[in-house]
């Protein structure tokens, strides 16, 4: 009976042990109240776009009480490797990463993984391994130049002959944002990309390569920029080189500050309007969501609008998030759909 007795409480102790071990393993980060909680993120850096991601991520993390700690990998992805260890080691309650690569994704996932700390990756794919992430948000590049393509087709008569500056040569959102313009173009007859070139989100960049093609006497009546600094870059060309402004149809592909001023000065015809605030908030409100419980998205694509000259400053996005924005980004987390009439 002795034997048996302790062979019983044996057991029962091993049962007691791996039950509280799974309970805690369960139990990590959801229970705790939301002040506790600590949400690491990383981000390339803090200037232009980042600085409204920032601002919108900041908004919610602030209005739903929790704790975050903001590092940053330079599109480097050593560094973001290096940032993500660090928050590992301060052992955060969920991660969250705008990655450079979909290979670095991959790397900081599985790390994350094997860390039992939940992972979301923003604004890149994530390669193909055995790290996974909660959930993926972005911008659907792909669909949003396309539908830039078949807006402008739809909105400007006769044949169009397109010159277009991207981002950043070899990222995946440039590469997307590259194959949505090349499938629009490719279903019209009348629409043609004359040249394409790599404007690195700087102004002087773009407005040398914008020159170059105005001094070459390149046949073309559209001009497009990935980015408002590429845009700012095309128009100061235009403005300096003699040419009639009013030959060349300029879009932007952004919608940031720049623009808004641009197209108040008659410099921009179109723009496609996406703000990093918006998508920042909806960033931390899904993290939010998925440590609550609460329905959130695994794969979600941000808000975009087509715009003109005319009813810009009614219907764009603004990079600036204040609390009115708070149940669009609420109803974004639940549903993955943009309800413009919660905006008041």
């Amino acid at each position: 009976m002795k034997k048996r007795s302790k062979a019983l409480c044996f057991v029962l102790f091993v049962i007691f042990v791996m039950v509280s071990f799974s309970v805690a393993f369960a139990n990590k980060g959801e229970d705790k109240p939301m002040e506790e909680l600590e949400l690491g993120y990383v981000i390339p850096y803090e200037i232009g776009w980042y600085t409204y991601f920032v601002q919108g991520f900041e908004l919610v993390a602030k209005e739903h009480g929790v704790k975050t700690t903001r590092l940053h990998n330079q599109y480097n992805p050593q560094e973001e490797l290096t940032a993500v260890q660090d928050l590992i080691t301060r052992d955060v309650d969920v991660i969250c990463v705008t990655s450079p690569t979909p290979e670095s994704a991959q790397h900081v996932a599985t790390l994350a993984n094997e860390a039992d700390i939940p992972i979301q990756v923003t604004e890149t794919t994530i390669a193909s391994g055995p790290g996974k992430a909660f959930a993926r948000l972005d911008f659907d590049w792909y669909e949003i130049n396309e539908a830039m393509i078949d807006a402008l087709r739809k909105d400007e008569k006769g044949e169009l002959k397109i010159v277009y500056i991207a981002g950043m040569a070899g990222s995946a959102p440039v590469q997307l944002m590259l194959d949505g313009i090349y499938a629009g173009i490719d279903k019209y007859d009348d629409v043609e990309l004359i040249s394409m070139q790599y404007g690195e989100y700087k102004i002087d960049k773009s407005m040398n390569i914008m020159q170059d093609w105005l001094q070459a006497g390149l046949d073309f009546n559209v001009a497009i920029g990935a980015c408002q600094e590429i845009t700012e870059g095309i128009i100061q060309a235009i403005n300096q080189s003699g040419v009639d402004p009013d030959s060349i149809v300029v879009v932007s592909s952004n919608g940031g500050p720049m623009d808004t001023q641009n197209i108040a000065e008659g410099e921009i015809d179109y723009c496609m309007s996406y703000s990093p605030g918006v998508n920042g908030a909806i960033y931390a409100r899904n993290v939010i969501a998925y440590m609550n419980g609460e329905p959130y998205q695994e794969l979600a694509y941000g808000p975009y609008v087509w715009t003109n000259a005319d009813n810009y400053l009614d219907i764009y996005l603004t990079w600036d998030v204040t609390e009115e924005y708070l149940p669009l980004v609420d109803y974004f987390v639940e549903t993955g759909k943009y309800d413009a009439s919660l905006l008041k």
